[in-house]
């Protein structure tokens, strides 16, 4: 089956050798349609030089038709200038012989003005050659047939009635195919136009995510460099006090500060890492056992408050392929901050972790009933190094990364919580299977 867009995918390894690759597609398109218009216009004067009786042209016509067909088929092969070189060709042979034979006033003149229009919409302003040659083989064409004074073929004096339906016919087919052209170029203009205004929005949205890394990159230097400097300065000054002081006991106080120190230092370095990898690094499709990532993502929580009490809920009865190491990331930042703002004055303190796998989505529910957040706060909370409260554990990191993250992976995030009642987060993340 005659597929054009197949063949414009056949074609690709001429397509992509150019820098404008959607110029030379379009160009490519109009050369696909060319070919197709001369194979119709082709197909017309086989059927009226049938019809008239002229066997010349008919034998001309069938040797025609089939070179524009070899040309579709260099075409389906990616040979793309090949083909517009046959088509310009072929049709100054077609014209110089049929005008050679029926005269000057059989009409075929003017099927010189789509073949010499064509050949600028064929080939780009870098193809200068092609386009000095396809000129030029026109011209000579045209200097041929009046120094033979369109007689060189000539058997004797033309049928009056076959010149002027040859007239009528030539007459048509330069105008269909003109128009076809115009038809042609109208779409590739319609279609550049909203290229353009797409590539418009485009640029807008990444102008706007600039400024917003610019923001962020600003205060992300500013906050990292104090924040590392933080743990480094209490450990160097702990260091200091454990040269001068000869007490085991009061040594041993002075490490256990500075693991608390490290373990900081530690954890900050690492919502740093898992930033940079989920800005960087491609989300990952791969089956995901849910209840093995919450296994392993409490494991690595094993060193929070075992007084809090757990309740885990995972529900897979379906396939799920997402990223397994995001999906850590989001349950690990947002476990861990259940345990680390809960609530010491309350006699019973809980964590619920509720997993759920459905047919298009995975569904994440972590529930606490610690310190709550403020109202005023509940927007602030995913941006970077934001801290309701600085004399709190934490980086200021945790939510934002939980935030991207989803965002990486096409998911939703809901926050509900109030001062004093606890939180809670409703995570959607869409099933890529």
């Amino acid at each position: 089956m005659w597929n054009p867009y197949r063949m414009l995918l056949a074609s690709r390894r001429s397509i992509l050798d150019s820098d404008d690759v959607r110029a030379d597609l379009n160009r490519a398109k109009i050369t696909l349609y060319s070919n197709g218009v001369s194979f119709l216009v082709m197909s017309v004067y086989f059927i009226s030089d049938i019809a008239l009786g002229v066997w010349f042209n008919v034998a001309l016509d069938v040797v025609v038709t089939f070179l524009f067909v070899l040309g579709l088929y260099a075409f389906s092969k990616g040979h793309v200038t090949f083909t517009k070189l046959t088509i310009i060709l072929v049709t100054n042979l077609a014209l110089v012989l049929s005008a050679s034979r029926d005269g000057r006033y059989s009409g075929l003149q003017f099927l010189m003005f789509p073949l010499l229009s064509c050949i600028f919409l064929f080939f780009s302003s870098k193809q200068y050659i092609y386009i000095v040659f396809s000129i030029l083989v026109s011209i000579l064409s045209i200097l041929f047939l009046e120094l033979t004074s369109y007689s060189l073929l000539a058997s004797g004096l033309p049928d009056p009635e076959y010149l002027l339906a040859n007239y009528f016919v030539c007459f048509g087919a330069g105008i269909f195919i003109l128009l076809v052209y115009l038809f042609m170029l109208m779409r590739i203009n319609k279609e550049a136009q909203r290229k353009l205004m797409e590539y418009g929005h485009r640029m807008r949205q990444k102008n706007a995510h600039l400024k917003k890394l610019h923001v962020e990159l600003d205060g992300f230097v500013y906050k990292t460099t104090h924040d590392l400097r933080a743990p480094l300065n209490s450990l160097l000054g702990i260091i200091e006090l454990c040269k001068i002081e000869s007490d085991i006991h009061t040594i041993r106080n002075f490490v256990q500060l500075q693991e608390v120190s490290v373990r900081k230092l530690d954890a900050y370095i690492m919502d740093i890492l898992n930033l940079a990898r989920n800005s960087n690094s491609e989300v990952k499709r791969e089956e995901v056992d849910m209840a093995e990532v919450v296994q392993d993502v409490f494991q690595q929580l094993g060193y929070m408050d075992t007084s809090v009490h757990r309740d885990v809920q995972v529900k897979q009865f379906s396939k799920l392929v997402t990223d397994r190491n995001r999906i850590m990331i989001i349950l690990n930042n947002l476990l861990s901050n259940a345990f680390r703002y809960r609530d010491q004055h309350k006699s019973y303190q809980f964590v619920s972790l509720q997993v759920e796998v459905k047919e298009d989505m995975l569904v994440l529910i972590v529930k606490d009933n610690g310190l709550g957040i403020p109202t005023e706060f509940k927007e602030r909370v995913f941006e970077m190094f934001f801290r309701i409260n600085e004399k709190l554990a934490g980086s200021g990191l945790g939510l934002y990364i939980v935030k991207e993250t989803v965002s990486k992976l096409g998911g939703s995030l809901e926050l509900q919580s109030e001062q004093g009642h606890g939180t809670e987060f409703y995570v959607e993340i869409p099933n890529m299977k």
